[in-house]
């Protein structure tokens, strides 16, 4: 269940929107659960049931301040979480009694916490240029890694056995960083230049779009059994994203070639171990996604006001994908999947 509110108050000089987001979360989970043999009992297959709840709180505010007609001032904060997946939710345990552990899923696993903060500026150059440019913040908690505690349940509890204080690992709610930036953006077309330099009116279609955006992240994970305490970038965020597509629109006539280019990325955490003071992986460690280029292009006519033609090139440079392990000397999986083009018409009624 969620209940959203919001409101807007008016200054001379620009306004503040805020507003609050509340979500009551429940949870319920049931699997099939082997349990082993206890004395005359034997061992057995019983369905687990789990159910847990929370209630989030996600407040914001974004203020908006009106340097001059041209010029706008951003400065906003946010909360948002993230939730564990369903996956990690499940009940799915795996008893050892004879090592006094278990492991697999965690119904009681809570949302990842954010709390962000962003400044922008933004020129609305005349007639149809923009040039924006900010900067970001973003601190994370509850990060969900994979961490070793006390089972402290009695969900797998039989006559005569306290499984309650077995070790228990699994993905959980253990570790904390941040994540901020810098981010650049400008969108122009060639019309006021060709109108003012006499060039035939075709010229005034083409234009530009431009980005390119800067990080630096980090999350700190906890010891894990042999594993230890250290430090990675957040999953999915690479140190450097860059966009730039070439554009024109005239005589009904649509075209974006776009190009993007980003540093390499993590894709999960990995297991690793202690050896002479120095941490190795286990098996492939983490995993990560090598840099990658893609160039795409969209063509649209209309043809009518309510007919129009399209066509899209997608993966048109066919770059290779390239997954590693630990560092980029130990790769893991290459492919290449080719370009695809779509193409066809459209009516609207």
């Amino acid at each position: 269940m969620a209940l959203y509110g919001m409101a807007t108050t008016e200054f001379d000089w620009g306004n503040i929107v805020y507003g609050a987001r509340v979500e009551k979360v429940k949870n319920t989970g049931e699997a099939y659960v082997a349990f082993p043999a206890v004395g005359t009992t034997p061992a057995q297959t019983r369905l687990v049931k789990t159910s847990s709840s929370d209630t989030l709180f996600y407040p914001s505010a974004n203020v908006n301040w009106n340097i001059t007609p041209e010029v706008k001032g951003r400065l906003g904060v946010s909360t948002s979480t993230s939730r564990p997946d369903f996956d990690d939710l499940r009940p799915n345990f795996t008893v050892s009694d004879a090592n006094q552990t278990v492991s697999g899923g965690n119904p009681d696993a809570k949302p990842e916490k954010q709390i962000g903060i962003d400044a922008y500026v933004e020129w609305y150059m005349n007639p149809t240029g923009y040039i924006s440019g900010g900067i970001f913040y973003k601190d994370i908690s509850r990060v969900l890694v994979q961490t070793s505690r006390v089972f402290n349940s009695d969900a797998l509890d039989v006559p005569g056995l306290d499984r309650s204080n077995y070790g228990y690992t699994s993905v959980g709610n253990g570790g904390s960083g941040h994540l901020k930036g810098l981010e650049i953006a400008y969108s122009d077309t060639l019309e006021t230049f060709a109108q003012s330099a006499h060039m035939p009116a075709f010229m005034e279609g083409f234009g530009v779009n431009a980005s390119a955006t800067f990080t630096s992240s980090e999350v700190s994970l906890p010891a894990v059994g042999t594993a230890p305490a250290r430090k990675i970038p957040v999953l999915g965020t690479s140190d450097a994203v860059y966009n730039i597509q070439l554009t024109y629109e005239k005589y009904g006539l649509s075209v974006r070639l776009a190009y993007q280019y980003r540093t390499p990325w993590g894709q999960s955490v990995g297991a690793y171990r202690m050896i002479n003071g120095v941490a190795y992986p286990v098996d492939n460690g983490d995993i990560y996604w090598d840099s990658d280029e893609e160039v795409d292009l969209s063509v649209r006519y209309q043809i009518t006001k309510g007919i129009e033609a399209y066509f899209d090139g997608v993966n048109l440079a066919n770059q290779g994908a390239r997954r590693y392990g630990d560092s980029a000397q130990y790769p893991i999986e290459y492919e290449k999947f080719g370009p695809r083009f779509i193409g066809g018409v459209r009516f609207h009624f």
